[in-house]
């Protein structure tokens, strides 16, 4: 089964990574940071509320998950940014899925997070959130008024939502998830310019 899996992860991804190979540190930036804007909007249409919620927390990330299922195999991976609303800064992210299930298709799934302190946010951004072993890692939805659907509280401080190709999901669920900071998109060192040695002078 391990096996499998790995076999199933290389060749679903490989678009992504000859996709990744050929893009610049900026330009993969600039895609994020477009991609992060679009999920909000798409959130702020879903749930108005929400909007208040991210406007007064002191930074937020956004993701988005390309899910695959084969067989009796499902995973993931997915790309992300937090931003810290005081200072501005971005901090790139990546989250990894792993999980076991039975069907064949593919859906994307959007995850939102808002951050009440700063606390709650340096925790995510150096150490990242690791749900892979719990089995509970979930919200449902409030109906007392005190939370809008598709958001939950996971961790002290956080707040969470999550979207679907069909809108704000009643439930938040993150088992099996992993975010963490992405070293190459963060990196301050210039980018090696690419380039192809054909043995011969430019001219040739």
């Amino acid at each position: 089964m391990n096996r499998l899996t790995l076999l199933i992860a290389f060749f679903c991804l490989l678009p992504l990574h000859a996709s990744a190979a050929s893009s610049s540190r900026a330009q993969q930036q600039e895609h994020i940071r477009m991609t992060s804007h679009d999920t909000l909007q798409m959130l702020y249409k879903d749930d108005p509320k929400a909007k208040h919620v991210i406007e007064k927390s002191y930074g937020y990330a956004t993701f988005v998950a390309n899910n695959f299922m084969l067989f009796f195999v499902g995973g993931g991976m997915g790309y992300g940014v937090a931003h810290d609303a005081k200072t501005g800064k971005d901090t790139f992210m990546d989250m990894a899925q792993g999980g076991v299930g039975l069907g064949l298709g593919a859906k994307g799934i959007r995850v939102i997070f808002a951050f009440a302190n700063k606390k709650a946010y340096d925790q995510f951004i150096e150490d990242g959130f690791d749900f892979s072993g719990e089995a509970d890692a979930s919200a449902k939805v409030r109906h007392d008024g005190a939370a809008a659907g598709g958001q939950g509280n996971i961790r002290e401080g956080v707040t969470v939502y999550q979207l679907t190709d069909a809108g704000l999901s009643l439930q938040v669920t993150l088992q099996g998830t992993k975010y963490f900071p992405d070293k190459k998109l963060n990196s301050t060192e210039p980018e090696m310019a690419a380039h192809t040695s054909n043995g011969g002078g430019a001219n040739d």
